[in-house]
């Protein structure tokens, strides 16, 4: 196995994969789920600041979530002249 250089250019491409996947699917579903639980504490007439803040939370842990996905993605990807594999130390 060869083990390639760390030139910026190849660490800039792993960082764009997770950056702008972690930043616009991280948002997205944040976003939405926020949306949602702000609706359904309305609808139930729950008042503001509790819904704000469980809206808030889980968005975050989503998010969060999410971006785990995304770093499990970046390790699969094949990019243009390498993929990322573990390798066991000895």
């Amino acid at each position: 196995m060869q083990e390639l250089e760390l030139t910026s250019a190849r660490v800039a491409s792993i960082w764009w994969l997770i950056a702008w996947r972690a930043l616009l699917g991280g948002g997205i579903i944040g976003f939405g789920l926020a949306v949602l639980i702000g609706e359904a504490g309305g609808w139930l007439g729950f008042a503001f600041a509790p819904v704000a803040i469980v809206g808030t939370v889980a968005a975050w842990l989503a998010g969060l979530a999410w971006g785990f996905l995304v770093v499990r993605m970046a390790l699969q990807k094949r990019y243009q002249e390498f993929r990322l594999v573990l390798v066991k130390n000895s």
